[in-house]
């Protein structure tokens, strides 16, 4: 299901999508240009910039006609971001790569016949 946080009204993936969302923003330069990488509208994505901004309690980018840029504060929580997401996914990829992991032996007992008709070409794969 997932991880609530206490207090927040939200979910542990839903604070780190915000976090997402927020480093294609920055990686962009532009709120829009990082909506259109997120596939959500301009207008959810000033959302999710401010909502951080409110969590955090401090301003996180400084917008202007050109763009958007990350202030100090916003600049740590963006290498924070990235780490964080970066070590999710990594260790997302562990973790599915460790369940697909074949560790041991195999052994198979059959009559000759029945090994024939089956697996008569199975010893060109080991």
């Amino acid at each position: 299901m997932g991880v609530f946080l206490k207090g927040m009204d939200m979910f542990l993936k839903d604070h780190l999508t915000k976090l997402e969302y927020f480093i294609f923003t920055i990686d962009s330069g532009s709120i829009s240009q990082g909506a259109l990488r997120a596939y959500i509208s301009q207008p959810q994505m000033s959302k999710v910039i401010a909502s951080l901004e409110e969590i955090l309690g401090v301003q996180l980018v400084q917008r202007s006609k050109s763009g958007v840029v990350a202030t100090n504060k916003g600049r740590e929580l963006y290498d924070f971001a990235k780490n964080l997401i970066s070590s999710t996914n990594e260790f997302e990829l562990r973790l599915r790569s460790d369940s697909k992991e074949f560790d041991g032996e195999i052994t198979l007992g059959m009559n000759d016949v029945i090994a024939q008709y089956f697996f008569s070409d199975f010893s060109n794969y080991i």
